[in-house]
């Protein structure tokens, strides 16, 4: 696929109620360089469990090929986006890490704002604009229903996005 990334993508089954629950773990320029990070995020997985009774198969399905650890109900799979897709795929991942971040720590604002740096970087977006405007209240609205930061309001919130960007 020309003009693509691979996102490498974690998904974990519910037996109980047969729901994913899905994570994003990056994006890679090439298929070889996802494969390559699912075997290490599969290393890291099998010394987390602290077992040797993993299983990983390779399968596909609806042309998606995935490998799967059948014991643990653990699945990972390279998934090829569009380059044109990337905003909005990065757009959902900055808003899931403020969703479930701890803002009271520094070390997560911190991540946060460099997330959001380069997030702004990546797609040219200015301070002032009204894209990056659109995308900082839609960050705010996620991060004030957190409620766990040090932010009063939203422009107490955008001086601390902005600080490095202006």
């Amino acid at each position: 696929m020309k003009n693509a990334l691979y996102a490498v993508v974690r998904w974990t089954e519910d037996k109980t109620g047969g729901e994913l629950s899905l994570g994003l773990s990056g994006l890679y320029p090439s298929k070889d360089d996802a494969a390559r990070a699912i075997l290490d995020e599969q290393k890291v997985y099998v010394s987390d469990l602290n077992e040797s009774d993993c299983e990983f198969e390779r399968s596909s399905f609806l042309d998606m090929e995935y490998q799967r650890d059948s014991q643990h109900d653990q699945y990972w799979s390279a998934v090829p986006i569009e380059s044109k897709d990337i905003d909005a795929l990065e757009r959902a991942w900055l808003c899931d890490f403020a969703t479930d971040a701890l803002f009271n720590q520094e070390r997560i604002r911190n991540h946060l704002l460099c997330l959001w740096t380069v997030y702004c970087l990546h797609h040219n977006m200015n301070v002032g604009t009204e894209r990056y405007a659109m995308m900082a209240a839609t960050l705010w609205e996620v991060v004030k229903a957190n409620n766990s930061g040090p932010w009063k309001d939203f422009d107490a919130f955008g001086c601390f996005l902005s600080q490095h960007l202006v």
